[in-house]
């Protein structure tokens, strides 16, 4: 009997260890986007599950449109309401629908608002108007129970290409990523922690390939362009859930130059038959009162930058407060808390549209910051005393009077490296306690500098000073520049 007792026991320590270890595996091979990337789409779900049960008063959904346009930060710091943006990118209704039913197993919204833009023709030729990887990016971090497994079974049977049992054994879709795996596939335990923004997107892109020309259009009555029928028949789902629940449900189109009347009108039409609000940003009098800008406020012709988003944000909370009685309430916390963060990160995007050296100077002087700065040797000729002093603000003893020479500096935690040589130069190293590595190169001679950092060049690589800025709160590269002599910051 003792010997069937330690075999028995045996068999169990050895299944448990291969399902640890299916888990573990499966978890590095899940394709996972974490705040090192500029759509953060799984940390928008698995942080959704750290908040506070029944705190969410306001849940935003829709595509990446308005992942980049609602901020639960900017709602809260106006009006006190807690809010939570379950949008991502290429999020279609089917998503929507089924992230807005696991959402109300935890949470009490008042009000639902939803970004209609994946309601028309996106992606044409896939079965759920958008590609396969964002439905999956999406889905995955779901917990699993009877509503995932819907989920996953409506998602199949729509789209004939994806299949049940590749969402339960990952590793069977993803087998190949052992090749492609990145720092985030190991640190993603640490990296989930980071959910303070509540699914909210930040876009630093400032005055960059905005419509100059671009104009909202005036209402008037005219036939809509048709929704494609899966999206909408979800769309009615998420129209009945909100009617069963009494939740108000405000549909809000963030501003896109990639909307048109046909498509306003069809969404309006579909809201005055069913009762519900619908405001349209790219509609000239709702634009008109909210003081939206398309050529200051635009990340790009699609999104909205962190300003953008401040308008938007601010906008809709005043709707909330004024129109639907959304006051603050207890778990305030949860938000509270998060302010700091936010606001680094609002630095980091503030770095992106500053023009000038009196303000990057200021604006670099940080121990978030770790400082790449390299100058080949004709560009010494022409550095600024303002850009001396800044650099000297910095910790570096810039070379001075040594016109004829390359030259590197890294400033990482308060401590500076500095190397100067007549000869071209490469200088090797890591930060993060050795985790990311570098390499600075400067050749005078062919009036060149390069600095990778994870075997990306990030480098402007011009005559003057450039500067590779990485974030050590978020893990990535925030910003790369060159000033000139006449002070200005120069990007690619």
């Amino acid at each position: 009997m003792k010997v069937h007792y330690r075999f028995i026991c045996k068999v169990l320590i050895i299944a448990s260890s291969l399902v640890i270890l299916m888990i573990v595996i499966t978890k590095l091979l899940t394709p996972k986007k974490l705040y090192n990337v500029e759509w953060p789409t799984t940390l928008t779900y698995t942080g959704f599950y750290e908040m506070p049960r029944d705190t969410v008063d306001v849940l935003f959904f829709g595509s990446s449109h308005g992942a980049a346009a609602f901020d639960p930060q900017v709602v809260y710091n106006l009006y006190g309401i807690k809010s939570y943006n379950l949008s991502c990118e290429q999020q279609n209704l089917l998503v929507s629908y089924y992230w807005l039913e696991e959402a109300l197993k935890y949470q009490s919204p008042k009000v639902v608002v939803l970004d209609p833009f994946i309601l028309f023709p996106f992606y044409r030729d896939e079965a759920l108007n958008t590609s396969e990887i964002c439905t999956r990016l999406a889905i995955d971090p779901m917990r699993w129970s009877h509503n995932k497994l819907n989920a996953v079974m409506d998602i199949c049977k729509f789209d004939g290409s994806q299949s049940i049992d590749s969402y339960f054994l990952k590793t069977i879709r993803f087998h190949a990523k052992w090749k492609a795996l990145k720092e985030h596939d190991f640190s993603y335990a640490k990296m989930e922690n980071h959910f303070e923004l509540k699914g909210y997107a930040p876009l630093s892109n400032y005055m960059v390939n905005a419509n100059e020309n671009y104009m909202p259009f005036r209402s008037v009555d005219a036939e809509g362009i048709e929704m494609v029928p899966l999206m909408q028949s979800y769309l009615d789902k998420i129209v009945d859930v909100c009617k069963e629940r009494n939740i108000a449900l405000l549909i809000v189109k963030t501003p896109t130059t990639n909307w048109d009347i046909d498509r306003y009108n069809e969404v309006k039409s579909y809201s005055e038959k069913n009762n519900i609000r619908y405001i349209d940003f790219n509609e000239m009098d709702t634009n008109t009162d909210s003081g939206f800008s398309y050529l200051y406020s635009m990340s790009d012709d699609e999104h909205c930058n962190l300003w953008g988003a401040e308008t938007v944000s601010a906008y809709v909370a005043g709707m909330l407060y004024n129109d639907y009685g959304v006051t603050g309430g207890d778990g305030y916390e949860a938000w509270a808390n998060t302010n700091d963060y936010y606001s680094h990160i609002a630095h980091d995007c503030e770095l992106r549209r500053m023009l000038w050296e009196d303000d990057y100077w200021d604006g670099i002087r940080s121990q978030d910051y770790t400082l790449f700065v390299t100058v080949y040797r004709d560009g010494l000729e022409s550095i600024s005393p303002k850009s001396i002093e800044g650099l000297q603000a910095l910790g570096i003893e810039f070379p001075m009077g040594e016109e004829s020479k390359n030259y590197c500096a890294v400033v990482d935690g308060g401590k500076v490296m500095e190397k100067v040589s007549e000869n071209a130069f490469t200088e090797l190293g890591a930060i993060r306690d050795g985790i990311v590595d570098y390499k600075v190169e400067v050749d005078g001679l062919n009036s060149y500098v390069s600095t990778k950092i994870d075997n990306v060049d990030y480098s402007v690589n011009k005559k003057g000073i450039n500067i590779v800025v990485y974030s050590n709160l978020t893990w990535k590269v925030i910003d790369s520049v060159c000033i000139d002599s006449d002070g200005r910051v120069i990007r690619n």
